[in-house]
């Protein structure tokens, strides 16, 4: 990218400060100067962003403003939140970290961890509003993947659990703009 489009994308960011730190006050959870930063640096390694950007600054400009008012930060060590470039325009997107720290900033859960499933585990549904049954040597080979589940822990002790299937998993993801894109060219990142 050319100094002179990364001077007008950088540009475009700076101009939300104001609105930024006005929402970034309600829970105090992200910092513009910090979060500028992130933004820039994820327009700077991925040439395609950019031009999106540039060609959409308004939905730039949402995108970063967005992220004050969620309160998740674009760190790529974190993992949080991302801007990602899709149907011509800049979106936030949510990664299931993300989504999680929602969950717990707002009390609706204690902890949740999501979990791949192979043939050579032991599996056990135990029912509603209890942890399932996971056990598996992780240093063993535990075969092909079959599935994924998520388990989180309420406030009041209970459990909530939601399984897939792995075809039911790789439909989703087939479908997904990222992996068609993927699939057109292998350069092209994809979170699948």
């Amino acid at each position: 990218m050319s100094n002179n489009k990364l001077e007008v994308i950088s540009q475009v960011v700076m101009t939300v400060e104001p609105e930024f730190n006005h929402l970034a006050k309600i829970h105090g959870a992200v910092n513009f100067k910090r979060e500028a930063s992130f933004a820039l640096q994820a327009l700077k390694a991925n040439n395609y962003l950019a031009m999106v950007a540039q060609g959409a600054q308004d939905s730039l400009r949402q995108a970063v403003i967005n992220v004050a008012a969620i309160g998740l930060s674009l760190s790529p060590v974190e993992k949080l939140a991302y801007l990602v470039p899709r149907e011509k325009r800049v979106h936030l997107d949510i990664s299931y970290q993300g989504y999680i720290q929602l969950g717990i900033a707002c009390g609706a859960i204690k902890w949740a961890k999501a979990e791949l499933v192979f043939e050579g585990d032991n599996f056990v549904y135990r029912g509603m509003g209890k942890e399932p049954q996971h056990i598996f040597n992780p240093f063993k080979d535990r075969g092909e993947l079959v599935g994924v589940y998520c388990v989180a822990k309420t406030p009041d002790g209970e459990f909530l659990s939601e399984m897939m299937p792995i075809d039911e998993v790789y439909s989703i993801r087939d479908r997904s703009q990222s992996w068609l894109a993927y699939q057109r060219d292998n350069s092209k990142k994809t979170p699948w």
